[in-house]
């Protein structure tokens, strides 16, 4: 790997002045967003709320993403395509893919981050392929890059592009976002490269997290490995670099989930429902299990009552998915073999993407949002449940305690996942509940949920990653408020 480029002579070689940087609180250059993967122009009509309030940021300073491509050859192709704003993507060799992505990204990142460290496969081959991709990214951007430009990296496939940038010389305001949590220490130090990790950490200019506890953690992490102070003025220092950690939690648009026209369900069978990805962090099998524990010690629910589960599937070629897959459907196989009759099933267990235009309907026909994951960075399904409901007669959210928008959604009932007595008692409170109940705890979940969309916190996150840069280059503070 390239050596960092000392902070010391970045601040002097900054690449924007602070009289070009700010007009009206926005940068003059573009925005360029780097992440594993990339919507063209074309696509962001429709895809989810980060993608339109990235490619919305995109538009407005006729910007750039760049990421992964989705194909894999050895000719390591560039693709371009144009639009109101361009997108830039990468090929990735097989010996990326199957090192960097499924490898270190997705075996060893992946399940560190979420405290899954019995998961993790520490193979030595695995970082030299990820830090291959990377690289070639930095390459490409740093050729393409403008003084005035702002970059802004996402998520645990590029954590090593900001040193990896510096070291090519590339003095521009640089942020990351991670959208996964943050491990505690006694985690993070499992990492054999941790100390590599927390050095590039600190060639950004901000480091954004989801929750106040990952941003607790970044700062123990940062400590134990590198040695890392926290200052004064709460920005931390690892060998004479200094760059601010801060909590900006990742919110929905949501207008686009309310409610369009009258609710719909039934009238003899009330649903809960899950949507999760296919992933051993979404505590799959302790939803079923609880949902089972339930119908055992409240035989009035049954056939009165299913628990309907969307399970996307993803990362089909990792091992461990399949064994998530092969587990869920063992459980609701025994589930409903043991309560379910020839004019109800139980669990209702669909292994599918559902479109993102029919999970209004969707989340609306609940009685209960059931979201259990064991470790979660935020959560968006349990914000767009909440938007989702009609306020005059609104279901219930039950939600880990271990997802990050718990820090945020206190009004939702919170279950430990690990205990299913824990999600069985929530649901026959949740089932139970009074209306008056009900549309106050919506009311309170809707104040959080309502009070800010994707695209503010796109704009604000970017708007304090240039403030940031211009304290590192000792530039003057504008405020940004």
């Amino acid at each position: 790997m390239p050596p960092q480029v000392p902070r010391r002579e970045r601040s002097r070689s900054s690449g924007v002045s602070p009289g070009e940087a700010e007009k009206g609180g926005h940068l003059l250059g573009r925005l360029i967003c780097v992440s594993n993967r990339v919507m063209t122009p074309q696509q962001t009509n429709t895809s989810g709320g980060l993608a339109v309030a990235l490619s919305s940021a995109l538009k407005q300073c006729g910007g750039l993403w760049m990421g992964w491509s989705g194909r894999i050859s050895d000719e390591t192709q560039l693709s371009v395509e144009d639009g109101a704003f361009t997108s830039v993507t990468l090929d990735m060799t097989q010996a990326e893919y199957d090192g960097g992505y499924l490898g270190y990204s997705n075996s060893v990142l992946w399940p560190v981050f979420h405290n899954r460290l019995d998961l993790a496969r520490f193979d030595p081959t695995f970082f030299d392929a990820y830090v291959s991709f990377s690289a070639r990214m930095a390459d490409d951007i740093a050729q393409r890059v403008q003084p005035n430009d702002t970059i802004w990296v996402h998520d645990y496939h590029f954590v090593l592009l900001g040193q990896q940038l510096r070291a090519r010389g590339v003095a521009n305001p640089i942020g990351f976002f991670l959208h996964i949590p943050m491990p505690p220490p006694e985690a993070f130090l499992a990492l054999p490269e941790f100390r590599t990790l927390g050095a590039a950490l600190a060639a950004f200019d901000l480091v954004g997290l989801q929750t106040a506890s990952d941003v607790s953690n970044a700062i123990g992490c940062l400590r134990r490995s590198n040695g890392g102070q926290l200052l004064p003025s709460g920005r931390i220092s690892i060998d004479g670099a200094r760059f601010e950690v801060t909590r900006a939690p990742v919110t929905i648009d949501a207008a686009d989930f309310a409610p369009a026209g009258p609710v719909v369900r039934s009238a003899t069978v009330r649903r809960v429902l899950g949507v999760d990805r296919l992933d051993y962090t979404k505590g799959l099998p302790q939803k079923f299990r609880g949902f089972a524990r339930l119908l055992e010690r409240y035989p009035h629910f049954r056939k009165t009552t299913v628990l309907a589960q969307i399970a996307a599937p993803t990362r089909d070629s990792v091992e461990v998915y399949a064994d998530i897959r092969q587990e869920l459907e063992g459980i609701s196989g025994a589930v409903n073999g043991a309560y379910g009759d020839v004019d109800w099933v139980p669990i209702h267990y669909v292994n599918r993407a559902v479109p993102r235009k029919k999970l209004g309907a969707l989340y609306r026909s609940a009685a209960v949002g059931l979201i259990t994951p064991l470790r979660d960075g935020m959560n968006l399904t349990a914000k767009e449940y909440v938007a989702s409901q009609d306020p005059n007669d609104p279901g219930v959210l039950i939600l880990s305690s271990f997802a990050g928008a718990a820090e945020e959604m206190e009004a939702a009932l919170l279950v430990n996942p690990y205990c299913v007595d824990s999600i069985a008692e929530a649901l026959a409170v949740a089932l139970t509940m009074p209306l008056s109940e009900r549309v106050a705890r919506h009311r309170a979940l809707m104040a959080v949920v309502g009070a800010r969309d994707s695209q503010m916190w796109a704009s604000d996150f970017v708007r304090q990653l240039e403030r940031a840069a211009r304290i590192n280059r000792g530039g003057p503070v504008v405020s940004v408020a």
